[in-house]
């Protein structure tokens, strides 16, 4: 430590901090350090002093004022004094009540840096039998852990122990433990220390809303509902965006999509049991004659002249648990921009039901709703068309299917605008990617 005459520090307080003159109290004093020999219940009437001109500026405690030295919880805190005769600070230096010092006071920043120093040096000394034993006992603990890591990972993790042990000698046996077992998991994730560089630039409430949110969930609850809710919303921007383009080969690379998106069209068809039926599709496809290049190799999905057409059913079974055809259909057509959707539109919805029951892939007791999407609807046509009790034909434009997106996922997208997922500039091409690769049955 430099000598306090090279920094402005007069040597009268310097020796008043390294003597730490005691108060004049029962308890054993050694070495200017005040020790009870024994903790008390707590930590008031412990901890630091500081005295001007024999007056005791604020109250005596580890929380010196706006730096907190020890944990006030800890043993050692309920067990040591420091004393801190600083008679060369004058009024100019203290608040007019004498509750604290002026934390912006020049000559005070020095002065409490030097003393903290002094302190914390002083604690290692006192506690490093102790710590020296706690460090011994930590390594064992996470021996079996350690040799597992790579040497140059047992190597970093043995010199943060030390470090961590040396310079925080405050921390108890638990505590250090607790770290060091975070560190070794740490060195051995894939991540590395990414994640504790994260939790650096959180500041002390964000720490305590985590600390509250993993009291309520697990992380892999937690990661389940944001992974779903994450997926939703970068899908729906994903439709935003394609939807609001002229071109047709985006509405072509949009169909893939409403795979996954079923649930915006309402609550009964979040169903998981819905799927893709390439059979029903194949039947479309040979109706419209379709051959081209893109179609084939899009089973899932049929590519017709102004629009693309996708057909997703859920299974029915008989009294026996057997699956007995179809229970419910759903056909999503997305018609390309500038296509208004009418009478005729409708009407060709309502034909590939017909050739469906034709074809015996659905029967009158199958509940079909056919949804017809685009950018404009004809005058007059806006309501839905209705063939028996069980079919149903609504055209919808693309704009309220996407409201009506927002409002089921109650609108966070606005509330969640800044979270990293939702401004990267890649998400708009998740959602298809993880999309495609889930019904090619491929990893992404």
């Amino acid at each position: 430590m430099p000598e306090p005459e090279r920094i402005g520090v007069p040597a009268m307080g310097v020796h008043s901090i390294n003597a730490a003159k005691a108060l004049p109290r029962k308890d054993m004093i050694s070495d200017g350090l005040l020790d009870s020999s024994r903790a008390d219940r707590t930590s008031k009437q412990h901890g630091i002093a500081w005295w001007v001109n024999r007056r005791l500026v604020g109250e005596a405690g580890w929380n010196s004022f706006s730096d907190k030295l020890i944990d006030g919880r800890t043993e050692e805190a309920k067990r040591y004094s420091f004393v801190v005769e600083a008679d060369f600070l004058t009024p100019a230096e203290i608040m007019p009540d004498w509750s604290s010092f002026r934390e912006e006071n020049a000559k005070w920043k020095t002065t409490k840096s030097i003393v903290h120093d002094c302190i914390r040096d002083e604690l290692t000394s006192l506690l490093k039998t102790k710590r020296t034993q706690t460090r011994t006992n930590i390594a064992s603990k996470h021996a079996s852990t350690v040799r597992a890591l790579p040497r140059l990972s047992q190597d970093r993790w043995n010199g943060m122990l030390t470090q961590l042990v040396e310079r925080c000698p405050t921390l108890g046996e638990q505590q250090l433990e607790q770290v060091m077992g975070v560190l070794a998991n740490l060195e051995m994730a894939e991540s590395q220390y990414s994640l504790l560089e994260k939790l650096h630039n959180l500041t002390p409430s964000d720490l305590d809303s985590w600390n509250g949110l993993l009291e309520e969930w697990t992380l892999k609850s937690a990661k389940e509902a944001l992974d779903e809710v994450s997926s939703r919303l970068k899908l729906i921007e994903e439709i935003r965006a394609k939807t609001a383009s002229t071109d047709t080969q985006e509405v072509q690379e949009l169909q893939p999509l409403f795979g996954e998106a079923l649930w915006i069209f309402g609550p009964q068809f979040e169903s998981i049991e819905f799927t893709s039926n390439k059979g029903m599709t194949r039947v479309i496809k040979e109706l419209f004659k379709v051959t081209e290049k893109g179609s084939r190799k899009r089973p899932d999905f049929a590519v017709l002249p102004d629009s693309t057409v996708g057909f997703y059913d859920r299974p029915a079974f008989d009294e026996d648990h057997n699956q007995n055809g179809v229970d419910t259909l759903v056909i999503v057509e997305l018609k390309k921009p500038g296509v208004p959707l009418g009478q005729e539109e409708k009407m060709q919805v309502w034909g590939y039901i017909k050739e469906l029951r034709e074809k015996g892939l659905v029967s009158t007791e199958t509940r079909v709703t056919g949804f017809l999407l685009g950018d404009s609807i004809a005058p007059q046509e806006g309501e839905p068309s209705k063939h028996g009790d069980r079919t149903i034909i609504r055209p919808m434009l693309y704009n309220t299917f996407i409201g009506q997106a927002e409002k089921r996922m109650m609108n966070l997208h606005k509330r969640l605008s800044d979270a990293p997922f939702m401004t990267k500039s890649n998400a708009a091409q998740e959602p298809v990617q993880q999309v495609l690769a889930r019904q090619n049955g491929q990893a992404l």
